[in-house]
């Protein structure tokens, strides 16, 4: 730096007023997002299908804060009320709703058609998210659903998970715990 910006001492460092200090800790703690505090382990869990008054809250499920802290990886996608709607409305979401009404597991069924008059439509179930972990609610719900959209008319009884390969954790869930066979769709699959 100039000699002259320190009066002419090589050795001087430039210091910052101690209020001006404060002032800078403060906005930044201030200006730091606020995480939400995690949930305490649920007293009893209610576990059931969705229903069309379960749509804001699952939709703060999967886009809100809380899908970040329960799925940091990011394997399960963003889903916005559009994409929630219609399953949440004929109940293809399996639910956990703790003793203060938050959901604390869920998973969806989503139908794909094959505009082929059916004869290809497919159910897949997936889009997991759980924050009550060693209870086993995934199994259960997933469960759930494979065994209701089985009978659906619109899904053909064929009903898939697509489970992105790093995803241990699932992959462990359905083929190992759940005993689902591991197949490869190349018109549904990446």
């Amino acid at each position: 730096m100039p000699r002259s910006v320190y009066a002419g001492r090589a050795d001087a460092r430039p210091s910052i007023a101690p209020v001006l200090l404060d002032f800078f800790k403060e906005k930044e703690r201030l200006c730091k997002p606020k995480e939400s505090p995690p949930l305490q382990r649920p007293q009893s869990l209610t576990i059931r299908f969705s229903r069309a008054s379960d749509i804001e809250r699952v939709v703060d499920l999967y886009s809100g804060e809380r899908k970040k802290q329960i799925d940091p990886n990011g394997y399960v996608q963003n889903r916005n009320f559009e994409q929630l709607a219609e399953p949440v409305k004929r109940g293809a979401a399996a639910l956990a709703i703790d003793e203060n009404g938050e959901i604390r597991a869920s998973a969806i069924a989503s139908h794909y058609n094959d505009g082929n008059g059916g004869k290809k439509n497919i159910t897949e179930i997936g889009a997991v998210l759980c924050d009550v972990g060693g209870a086993g609610l995934s199994k259960v719900l997933l469960a759930m659903l494979a065994l209701k959209q089985t009978f659906d008319p619109r899904a053909s009884q064929r009903v898939y998970a697509k489970v992105a390969k790093d995803n241990v954790a699932s992959n462990k869930v359905f083929s190992s715990q759940l005993g689902w066979e591991n197949v490869k769709c190349p018109n549904y699959a990446k």
